[in-house]
């Protein structure tokens, strides 16, 4: 799945863009975009 976060948090980052599921972060200042396999 593609998930697109804007104004993302530190909570944010842990809950979506971290660990071994995750295959793809790409972050800007203000955007976090994330492919990662569907829980």
């Amino acid at each position: 799945e593609l998930l697109t976060i804007r104004g993302y948090t530190d909570d944010l980052w842990r809950r979506y863009a971290r660990g071994p599921q995750v295959f793809i972060r790409q972050a800007t200042q203000a955007t976090v975009r994330v492919v990662r396999k569907r829980d």
